[in-house]
């Protein structure tokens, strides 16, 4: 590939604003089958959410050693979780009848990115100019954009023993990233956290519907009720494009 070429092809998969709002591109991007991936080097909060409402997964990516860009993604296959769907196996039931884990909602945000950053360690996609736009997202309600953090207390310690960061658009749920402690003593917590989500998310916000991310190897987003959804199935059942 020539240089120029290399150049036309970077300049095609960049994702901007005009791009978001051009139903031609949109419409392209929808139905490829080639690009499922964009590059963005704009972290500004509003053009995350404008990104989001379109239906892309934010990531991001060290490219060409230029450091890391936003990675937008349109994912091929899709876990999504109806909430009256929800399973709760036996071993998380037994943990939510012990009532000694609590779901603190909006609280307790650097913890949750600090557990986060350590259970990923360098592969957590969250660097600093991420987490500061999740900061200025934190203080926005745009169009619908509502950003969540959820903890998971133990309340005989006190501390956080997971969590998860994520929003609300488009009537729906999407988480972006979270972590729970993995040794013996915390077995099921990261399922706990996520039922626990999920029953606040019906129950207090009428939100029935969550966006779970890839479904290929996340055998537990299954076991929870999730069903695999294609593309063109996702963006039908969340009311984005109709093909």
């Amino acid at each position: 590939m020539t240089p120029e070429e290399q150049q036309q092809t970077k300049e095609k998969r960049h994702l901007t604003l005009d791009k978001l709002k051009d139903p031609g591109f949109m419409k392209r991007s929808y139905e490829a089958t080639e690009y499922s991936s964009y590059l963005c080097t704009d972290y500004s909060p509003e053009l995350f959410i404008e990104m989001v409402k379109k239906g892309f997964t934010i990531m991001t990516i060290d490219f060409e050693k230029k450091g890391k860009f936003l990675l937008p993604l349109l994912l091929k296959e899709t876990a999504l979780l109806e909430h009256h769907e929800l399973h709760i196996s036996k071993n998380v039931q037994k943990l939510m009848a012990q009532k000694r884990y609590k779901l603190v909602v909006n609280k307790y945000y650097d913890p949750i990115v600090s557990g986060i950053e350590k259970a990923y360690k360098e592969e957590c996609f969250l660097n600093c100019q991420y987490t500061f736009m999740l900061y200025m997202l934190r203080k926005m309600t745009n169009d619908g954009f509502k950003f969540i953090s959820t903890a998971l207390v133990d309340t005989q310690t006190r501390k956080v023993v997971a969590g998860e960061i994520g929003y609300l658009i488009n009537g729906y749920y999407t988480g972006i990233s979270k972590f729970s402690q993995k040794d013996k003593e915390h077995k099921n917590l990261g399922t706990l956290q996520r039922v626990l989500l999920t029953q606040y998310l019906s129950k207090k916000m009428k939100i029935h519907l969550s966006d779970l991310g890839p479904a290929a190897g996340y055998e537990y987003k299954l076991a929870l009720g999730a069903k695999e959804y294609t593309r063109e199935e996702f963006l039908k059942r969340v009311g984005l494009y109709q093909g």
